[in-house]
């Protein structure tokens, strides 16, 4: 059943209008070998059921769970509502199987190695991601800051001699400071769980 699934997602992809003939009939075929394979599956499995009590066979449930129909999926194959960096893979990709012939063990081996390093690409992009929103955090809370510094300059240096004009600019510039520095402090409440959560993250293992 892996082989034939594997076959099908490669004849998928084929372009071309007589590749796109070859392709309808060739997934046409496949998938009705699969749906047979998924009953034979099923219905052995009922027939090991029915029997496993009289020859003492337990245990056997955990590596052969019953094959539902969303189970019988490529590697590649999306779930409703999953995306390719919340994809799962079905569990009979994971099991230990009998490959017909050498070339069916190798084509399902290439095909772990292919969504292995689509996954690992999926996590380094992340991981670069997680870098760069960290370094743009830091940087708003240095430009924020350094807003405030310029106001508080701002309000020492400057100088008039209209009283009125002199008390409101000060007022003013004091005001900015103090909004820079609040907002700062706002951010900084806000990303702290992110943070937090950033800091202890191994993002090549965990992400």
């Amino acid at each position: 059943m892996r082989s034939m699934l594997s076959a099908r997602y490669k004849d998928r992809y084929l372009t071309g209008q007589g590749a796109n003939t070859h392709a309808r009939n060739a997934v046409s075929s496949i998938q009705a070998k699969i749906d047979a394979a998924h009953v034979r599956y099923n219905a052995a499995r009922n027939a090991i059921i029915n029997i496993a009590p009289h020859v003492n066979n337990i245990g056997w449930q955990v590596e052969f769970h019953l094959l539902d129909t969303n189970d019988v999926r490529s590697m590649s194959d999306l779930l409703d509502g999953e995306t390719q960096g919340t994809k799962s893979i079905s569990w009979i990709w994971k099991m230990r199987g009998a490959a017909t012939s050498e070339e069916d063990c190798e084509g399902s081996l290439e095909a772990m190695h292919i969504e292995w390093c689509k996954a690992h690409a999926c996590t380094m992009r992340w991981a670069e991601e997680v870098e760069l929103l960290k370094e743009e955090m830091q940087r708003i809370l240095q430009y924020l800051e350094w807003e405030a510094v310029l106001w508080d300059k701002h309000a020492v240096e400057f100088h008039s001699s209209d009283d009125t004009e002199y008390e409101g600019c000060i007022a003013y510039a004091k005001w900015q400071a103090d909004l820079h520095r609040s907002l700062a402090l706002q951010f900084t409440h806000q990303w702290k769980d992110t943070c937090a959560w950033m800091d202890s993250v191994d993002t090549e293992d965990e992400l």
